[in-house]
Formats: C-alpha cells, sequence, structure tokens
C-alpha cells in the first residue's frame, strides 16, 4: 500500500512538473505587453474594486536606439510576480523616498496585499475610494509615479466598478 501511494505521488508530481510556469524573460508575454494586457483584462472578475497587471522593465529602453549589430535596443518588458500593497491614498509627505522609486516609513493605513500571478495579474474587491499601490521590491516599497496632487501611485475605485491599472517598475532600465 505504502509502495503505491509512492507511486501515485511521484507520477503526479512529475505531471505538475510538466506544466511550465513561464515568468520573467521566458515570458511568453515578453515585449508582448499590449496583448498580455489585453488578456489580463479579460480575468477580471470583480464587480467593485481594482485589477491589474505587474510589468518588469528592463534594458535600454530609449526610442530608436540601436545597438552595435543594428539591433532594436535591449529593452525587455515582461510580466512578474510580486505582491502590491494597497494603501489609504499617500501624499509623498506621508512616505520616506529612496533612489529610484522605492520608499520606506510609508505612514498610511495599509488596507491590503495582493499577491499577482505568473502575467502579472491581481484583482482585489475594494470599497469605492482613492487608493496608492506600492509594490513589494528588493525589500522596499516601489511606486514610480504620483498625480499632479502628489500622491503616490494614485487609483481611484468608483462605485459599481472595477479598475484596471498597469504598474511599471523601471527601476533596472534607462530611458
Amino acid at each position: 500500500m505504502t509502495r503505491l501511494f509512492l507511486c501515485i505521488f511521484m507520477m503526479l508530481i512529475s505531471l505538475n512538473s510538466c506544466e511550465q510556469e513561464y515568468t520573467g524573460r521566458d515570458s511568453k508575454w515578453l515585449n508582448d505587453i499590449d496583448a498580455l494586457l489585453e488578456h489580463n483584462l479579460e480575468k477580471v472578475r470583480i464587480k467593485e474594486g481594482l485589477a491589474g497587471t505587474v510589468i518588469f522593465t528592463e534594458g535600454n529602453c530609449m526610442p530608436g536606439v540601436v545597438d552595435d549589430e543594428g539591433m532594436e535596443s535591449s529593452c525587455l518588458r515582461y510580466p512578474v510576480k510580486r505582491v502590491v500593497h494597497i494603501h489609504e491614498y499617500t501624499h509623498r509627505s506621508e512616505a520616506e523616498h529612496q533612489q529610484g522609486g522605492f520608499h520606506t516609513n510609508v505612514k498610511t493605513r495599509l488596507i491590503t496585499k495582493v499577491k499577482t500571478d505568473a502575467e502579472g495579474f491581481f484583482e482585489v474587491g475594494l470599497p469605492p475610494g482613492n487608493y496608492s499601490l506600492f509594490i513589494e521590491e528588493k525589500g522596499l516599497l516601489y511606486a514610480n509615479l504620483w498625480n499632479s496632487e502628489g500622491y503616490i501611485q494614485a487609483a481611484t475605485v468608483t462605485e459599481g466598478d472595477a479598475t484596471f491599472v498597469t504598474l511599471n517598475i523601471t527601476h533596472s532600465a534607462y530611458f
């Protein structure tokens, strides 16, 4: 009986290993971000809250750049697995800024955390309101945008609507 159980267990492990999960530079979505965003938009199941995609960008992303071999730039964009922190609406004065879009000591309340899948997708039900989004990155919180009023990575949920956002991690790219 133990031997049969062990054989079944080993068979299940080998079957699961056949399902390859493409992440990072190996992603089937490498530099096909428009198609990825369209694909992830179809995954949204919540009626009210935030949904979105986390994209990692690295390399030389300057427009029109050609390398020594006549190839286009080395800019790579792909979805990544990360944890997204959703905070109360956070003004720049309510967090300490580090170089490159990193933040520490965010003084606003953490509402929730949500993990992305291998395609960078996440969703979370939230009541209407304004929120700030941060990505766990290198042991810190990352957010590289703020609005005209100084609020960090702002996202607004309206009543009865799922707001779709794209979060870009760009600390390893140059433009």
